[in-house]
């Protein structure tokens, strides 16, 4: 798999508590054997061994490959109006309209779980209880947006975000980024705390911090068009 990924460390060592961003939602073209995602990470990691949520969206006609939505036991739905393997619609045109999901991923105070929210209408889609993970329990060490990319059995890469580069017109965006700090209180401005930006396959993605913009908030943008030899 290949990345372009923000991350941000907890300020001075502290927990955060969730995440959460608008997302432009695309819809790249993928073999059956790519896919390609655009996603909010929470992730503790206190050793080598660690935990890790994400939610956001993701193209993949093999809809069984890997522990997604609910293949994989634990997760608890609450609303069911919205399953978390649903497809999503409308989707946003190079150059057109465009489409968000408004993802929040936090951690409640007293039971510990974590919440999956679609805030644009408040739906509390469901938790993944707190008794699932070793190392997320009292919270997560990192928070993170970006996308990741698997490479097709042809050893071809997939496009990111919508296969545009985050310094070309129209690219995949995240914007109203947010986390939930160690005293469980939002911080929209990604100013104070320790910013790291990697990329894999810098010849065929790349990511883009636009830091805070007054009418997105912190924003980033993401993306290319993949192909060979990307990582």
């Amino acid at each position: 798999m290949v990345s372009a990924i923000l991350q941000v460390q907890g300020k001075e060592g502290a927990l955060v508590h969730g995440a959460s961003a608008d997302i432009n939602v695309h819809n790249p073209t993928v073999e059956p054997t790519q896919f390609t995602s655009a996603l909010i990470w929470v992730r503790a990691d206190p050793n080598e061994n660690f935990d890790y949520i994400t939610a956001g969206w993701t193209v993949n006609k093999d809809e069984h490959r890997g522990c997604y939505n609910t293949f994989c036991t634990g997760f608890v739905q609450v609303d069911r109006s919205v399953t978390p393997s649903a497809s999503l619609s409308p989707i946003s045109t190079i150059g057109g309209t465009q489409y968000v999901i408004k993802v929040h991923v936090y951690q409640d105070p007293l039971s510990r779980n974590w919440w999956l929210i679609i805030t644009s209408n408040s739906l509390v889609i469901g938790y993944w209880p707190q008794t699932l993970f070793a190392y997320l329990g009292d919270g997560a060490t990192s928070v993170s947006w970006g996308g990741v990319a698997q490479a097709g059995s042809n050893g071809v890469s997939p496009p990111l975000g919508n296969g545009r580069f985050p310094y070309d017109p129209f690219p995949c965006y995240f914007e109203w980024m947010k986390i939930v700090n160690k005293d469980y209180g939002i911080d929209p401005v990604l100013k104070k705390i320790d910013i790291t930006t990697y990329v894999e396959g810098k010849n065929c993605y790349d990511i883009l911090y636009h830091k805070y913009v007054p009418e997105r908030g912190a924003t980033l943008t993401f993306g290319g068009p993949g192909g060979i030899n990307c990582g």
